[in-house]
């Protein structure tokens, strides 16, 4: 049926990049449909050297169908999903999970105020205000992974030129998602200008100038159609 080759039966799952311990990536699945808090590769776990604690044993359960794993732990650690951070989650250590190092489920979302928007394919993460797309539609894009004889090839020659490298280190992640911290005016300013640090004021700047009246103000005339009436403002 011409329905049915048109009809989209699949679609992508939802990634995002999550950082642990303030050091490490994760590549960590948003799932809505499990019942769990979340869930972490025990590999994932050892090489984090992230600390456990024993729980009590209980099975895993999938598409309604009881599996053979059994979950004895759950490890804890900080989280911080671009900027949105947590300082202590608990999430239980699986022996396997495929292609995902963490799995979020509902839980998490409904404890974070959390949900994915499924026009623009982001989860927004109302607590924090963050806003972050799935990984999975940046895949599309044109990323290819080269060796380094193919990369000297690119900087060099007839492609010398076309082709811009960088470098970001996580210190440099971690500095860009640090909440900023303003300095005190008088520690900056030498003591001659200290009589006027209401001049520095931070919330003095965010707020808009007072209105000094005609002839001081700038006056914004507008239109006004045959009738004499004014256009409305765009």
């Amino acid at each position: 049926m011409k329905e049915l080759q048109k009809f989209q039966l699949n679609g992508t799952l939802f990634s995002i990049p999550a950082f642990i311990n303030r050091t490490s990536y994760v590549k960590t699945l948003i799932n809505g449909g499990s019942e769990s808090y979340g869930l972490i590769n025990a590999r994932v776990a050892t090489k984090l050297h992230l600390p456990r604690l024993p729980v009590k044993e209980r099975g895993m359960i999938t598409f309604n169908k009881p599996t053979g794993v059994r979950i004895l732990e759950v490890a804890y650690c900080p989280l911080d999903i671009t900027g949105h951070h947590q300082s202590r989650i608990f999430l239980y250590v699986m022996p396997q999970l495929f292609n995902h190092g963490i799995i979020l489920g509902r839980p998490w979302l409904q404890s974070q105020d959390a949900y994915i928007n499924p026009k623009e394919d982001t989860l927004i993460i109302w607590r924090s205000g963050v806003k972050i797309h799935n990984m999975e539609k940046l895949k599309a894009q044109d990323i290819l992974q080269v060796n380094a004889v193919a990369f000297t090839r690119l900087i060099r020659g007839k492609h010398q030129g076309k082709t811009a490298v960088f470098t970001a280190s996580m210190a440099d992640i971690m500095k860009a998602l640090a909440v900023k911290k303003h300095t005190d005016p008088t520690t900056k300013l030498p003591v001659i200008y200290h009589p006027w640090l209401n001049a520095f004021d931070r919330k003095k700047a965010n707020t808009l100038p007072p209105y000094r009246g005609p002839g001081i103000d700038h006056v914004i005339e507008l239109e006004k159609d045959a009738e004499g009436n004014e256009y409305k403002a765009p």
